[in-house]
C-alpha cells in the first residue's frame, strides 16, 4: 500500500514537473498564475488517485511534492508568488489540520463516543512512548554523528542535543491518523493509535517546543559568530545611513522644515550617535540622488542645537547646489529629453480639446491613486491611521469621476468634505490611544522653540489628523507630478500645463491648511509623522535586506521587532518623553556625537 502510493505520487510528480516546463512564457503573468493552480491541483488529484485503490493519499502528495520540487522547481517563473501563496496555504492548512485533529483528540480522550474507554494506563503509555520516542531520536542521532560531524556542513555535540530535542511530530502524523481512523470502522485499535499520535504531537508541541528557545540560548547556539556579527553590524551602519539621508531629503520639503531633530532622536534611537563624518556623507548621498535642478536643499536649522558654529556653517555650505549647477544640470536633462523624445503624444497643440484635457486629468489622478498605493506600501502614509486612509482613497475615487465628468482637480476640496463627514461618524475613537497626544504639556521642545502652548486633548488629536491628511495629499501630488513629467516630457502641450498647474494649486491648499493651525501643534504633529515614515523606511530597508539574501529571517525579526516598538512608541508618544530636544539628551545620557563637534 505504501509502495504503491510512493509510486502514485512519483508520476503525478513527474506530470507536474511536465506542466511547469511547458508553462514557459515568464513574464505572462496568467501562466505564472497558471503555474500557481498547477501545483495545487495535483495535490488534490494525487491523493484522489492514491485513495481510490486503498493506497496512502497523504504519502503520495509527499512524493508528489518532493518530486516536484526536485526536478521542477527552477522551471517556477514567478518564485515569489509560488512561495507567498504556499507559505498561506500552509499556514491555513496546518491551521486546519491541527484543529481538526485537536477536537478528534478531545473527543477520544473524553470517552464519550467511542466503545474504548481510556484510564490511566493509557496515559501512562502515551507518556512512556514520548520518552522512549526521543531515545529513540537520540540514539540515531549518536549512531550517525561520526559521519554528519565529517561531512557536509558538518555538526558538533551542541547541534546534535538539540537535533534530538527539538524532534517536533505534527502534521503528517495527525494527517495519517485522521485518514486511518476514517478509512476504518473506527475499532478500538485505531482509537488508541489516535490517541497516541494525537498525544505525541501535543507533548512535543507542548514540552519540545515551548522548551526549544531556551536551550538554544542555553546551548549557546542563539548566538551568532563574531564574523557574523561584524556583517550585521555593517548592515546596521548602511541602515543608519539610509535613514539619515531620507531625514534629509525630507528636510528639503517645505512642510517638513521646523521638525525638532531631538525628538525625531529620541524616537529613532539609531540617530543618537551621528558622527560628523556620517553626517557629511549623508548629505553628499542625498545630493547624488536627486538631479541638481530638482534638488531641495535641507534645511539644516534642525541640526543647529546639536553642532558647533563651525560645523554647521559647513553643513550649510554642502547641502546647497550652486545656481550654474541647477542651470547645468537642467540644459542637460531638457536636451536629452528633446533627443529621445516621449512615445506618448498627449497634446501638442495649442488649442485645448475638452476631451484632450478630460483624458489628461483621468491620467493625472490615476498616477494619483498610484502614488497613494505605494505611500501606503512604503509606510509613508500611516495605514493604520483609519480616517486618513479612508478619507484619502475616497477623495481619490470621487476625484476620478468628477474629472471625467469635465471637472478641474480640486481634490483638496473634495478631501475637506470627505474629512468633515468622517470627523462627525468619529471613526478614530479608537486610534486616539496611537496617535501622540498633548496632554498634560506645556513644557515641551515645541513649545520651547515657539513660544507656545499647543492644544491639548481631543482638539489636537484632530489637529494631528488634518496634518497628516494635507501631508499625504502633498506627497501624492509630488509624486504624481514626478510620474507625470517622466512620462509626457517632450509632448505636455497646453492640456498638461493646465493639470500640472491644478496639481500646484492642491499643494499649495494642503500647505495654507497646515500653516493655519497653531505652530505648536503643527510641529509635533510633522515630527512624529516624519519618525513614523523614517520607522516605517527601515523596516522596508530590512525586508530589502532578507529578500536579497543579506539578513537571515531571525535576524530581521528581531530588528523589525524593535522597529515595531518603536513605531508604536511613536503613535502612543504622550510627549512626556519629548520634553524639550536640548535638555532631553543631557537628561537621559544619550550622546549625538555632532554635540561633541
Amino acid at each position: 500500500m505504501s509502495l504503491g502510493a510512493v509510486g502514485i505520487g512519483v508520476c503525478f510528480g513527474l506530470a507536474l514537473v511536465l506542466t511547469l516546463w511547458s508553462l514557459h512564457r515568464r513574464f505572462s503573468f496568467e501562466e505564472n498564475v497558471v503555474q500557481v493552480m498547477a501545483t495545487l491541483g495535483f495535490a488534490y488529484i494525487t491523493y484522489y488517485a492514491a485513495e481510490v485503490p486503498g493506497s496512502s493519499g497523504v504519502i503520495a502528495v509527499v512524493f508528489c511534492g518532493l518530486t516536484a520540487k526536485a526536478f521542477g522547481n527552477d522551471m517556477i517563473n514567478d518564485q515569489s508568488t509560488m512561495n507567498k501563496f504556499w507559505d498561506l496555504v500552509e499556514h491555513i492548512l496546518n491551521t486546519v489540520l491541527f484543529a481538526l485533529g485537536g477536537l478528534v483528540w478531545v473527543e477520544i480522550i473524553s470517552n464519550q463516543t467511542r466503545s474504548y474507554k481510556f484510564t490511566g494506563s493509557d496515559w501512562g503509555y502515551l507518556f512512556a512512548l514520548y520518552a522512549l520516542l526521543t531515545v529513540i531520536r537520540g540514539v540515531l542521532v549518536a549512531g550517525f554523528y561520526p559521519i554528519v560531524s565529517r561531512i557536509g556542513l558538518k555538526t558538533n555535540v551542541k547541534e546534535s542535543v538539540f537535533i534530538v530535542w527539538g524532534g517536533l511530530r505534527g502534521a503528517v502524523g495527525i494527517a495519517l491518523a485522521l485518514a486511518f481512523d476514517t478509512a476504518t470502522n473506527r475499532t478500538d485499535f485505531t482509537t488508541q493509535v489516535f490517541f497516541m499520535v494525537g498525544g505525541i504531537a501535543f507533548l512535543t508541541l507542548f514540552l519540545n517546543g515551548v522548551t526549544a528557545g531556551p536551550l538554544l540560548k542555553r546551548l549557546g547556539l542563539a548566538d551568532i559568530g563574531e564574523k557574523r556579527k561584524k556583517i550585521t553590524s555593517q548592515y546596521d551602519a548602511t541602515i543608519t545611513e539610509l535613514t539619515l539621508v531620507k531625514l534629509l531629503h525630507h528636510l528639503g520639503e517645505e512642510e517638513f522644515q521646523l521638525v525638532h531633530f531631538g525628538v525625531v532622536c529620541h524616537h529613532i534611537p539609531r540617530l543618537q550617535k551621528l558622527s560628523d563624518d556620517q553626517l557629511r556623507a549623508a548629505i553628499k548621498m542625498n545630493k547624488s540622488h536627486q538631479p541638481a535642478h530638482e534638488y531641495r536643499a535641507p534645511k539644516m536649522q534642525s541640526f543647529k542645537s546639536f553642532v558647533s558654529s563651525e560645523l554647521a556653517e559647513e553643513l550649510d555650505s554642502l547641502a546647497s547646489v550652486s545656481p550654474a549647477d541647477r542651470v547645468k544640470s537642467l540644459f542637460w536633462t531638457a536636451a536629452s529629453k528633446k533627443s529621445y523624445g516621449s512615445s506618448t503624444d498627449l497634446d501638442s497643440s495649442t488649442d485645448v480639446k475638452e476631451e484632450d484635457l478630460i483624458e489628461t486629468r483621468m491620467a493625472f489622478v490615476e498616477m494619483l491613486i498610484s502614488a497613494f498605493n505605494k505611500g501606503i506600501a512604503s509606510g509613508d502614509i500611516d495605514a493604520r491611521s483609519i480616517s486618513v486612509v479612508f478619507a484619502l482613497r475616497w477623495t481619490l475615487e470621487t476625484e476620478f469621476v468628477n474629472v471625467s465628468n469635465g471637472l478641474p482637480i480640486e481634490d483638496f476640496s473634495t478631501l475637506e468634505e470627505t474629512f468633515k463627514q468622517v470627523e462627525k461618524l468619529s471613526l478614530e475613537k479608537d486610534e486616539e490611544a496611537q496617535s501622540p497626544s498633548t496632554s498634560r504639556f506645556s513644557d515641551t521642545s515645541f513649545t520651547k522653540v515657539l513660544g507656545m502652548e499647543k492644544s491639548q486633548g481631543r482638539e489636537y488629536h484632530k489637529i494631528f489628523r488634518h496634518i497628516a491628511v494635507a501631508t499625504a495629499l502633498i506627497s501624492n501630488h509630488r509624486a504624481a507630478q514626478k510620474a507625470f513629467l517622466d512620462e509626457f516630457h517632450a509632448n505636455l502641450g497646453e492640456a498638461g500645463q493646465i493639470v500640472l498647474q491644478e496639481s500646484h494649486a492642491q499643494i499649495q491648499l494642503a500647505r495654507e491648511h497646515i500653516a493655519s493651525f497653531n505652530p505648536a501643534d503643527t510641529m509635533a504633529a510633522l515630527t512624529h509623522i516624519l519618525c513614523a515614515m523614517l520607522l516605517n523606511n527601515e523596516t522596508a530597508i530590512v525586508e530589502s535586506y532578507v529578500d536579497r539574501g543579506l539578513l537571515r529571517e531571525i535576524e530581521a525579526e528581531h530588528e523589525i521587532e524593535q522597529i515595531s516598538h518603536f513605531l508604536h512608541e511613536v503613535r502612543k508618544c504622550d510627549h512626556e518623553q519629548c520634553k524639550d530636544g536640548d535638555s532631553w539628551i543631557e537628561s537621559e545620557g544619550t550622546e549625538i556625537t555632532p554635540l561633541k563637534g
